[in-house]
C-alpha cells in the first residue's frame, strides 16, 4: 500500500502514539500536547477494545518515551519496554534497537499462535 498524504496528529512521540491507540485528536485525548508529562487515562484505547474482544495483545517499544508511564501499556497483555541500551551519542537516554525490538515481537507471535 502507498500513503501519498499521511499525517501524524502531533509532532511529538508519546501525543501521537495516544492518538493513535484512542482514535482521537491530541486535544481530545488525556496525554494532551505533553510529551510523557501526563498519562493517558481511561480512555478505549484500540488494544483495551481489541483485548475485551478476546485477542491477545502485545506492544514492544523501542523509545524510552514511550514506557509505562504515560499509559500507552493499557490494555495490552504484554507490553515490554525494556531498554537496555544507552544510545551511542546520548548515553543518559535508553532505547532498544529495531532489530532487537522486532525479533522479540516475532518470538512473542510465534509463541502465541
Amino acid at each position: 500500500m502507498v500513503c501519498e498524504r499521511a499525517l501524524a496528529a502531533s509532532s511529538l512521540t508519546v501525543p501521537s502514539h495516544a492518538s493513535l491507540m484512542t482514535s482521537r485528536f491530541v486535544r481530545g485525548h488525556s496525554v494532551g500536547h505533553l510529551n510523557g508529562a501526563s498519562r493517558l487515562g481511561e480512555e478505549p484505547t484500540l488494544a483495551r477494545l481489541l483485548r475485551r474482544e478476546g485477542y491477545e495483545t502485545a506492544a514492544f517499544v523501542s523509545n524510552g518515551v514511550l514506557d509505562r508511564k504515560v499509559g500507552l501499556d493499557a490494555g495490552f497483555d504484554r507490553y515490554d519496554d525494556s531498554l537496555p541500551d544507552a544510545e551511542e551519542n546520548r548515553p543518559e537516554i535508553f532505547e532498544r534497537v529495531a532489530d532487537r525490538t522486532t525479533n522479540l515481537a516475532l518470538a512473542w507471535l510465534s509463541e502465541t499462535r
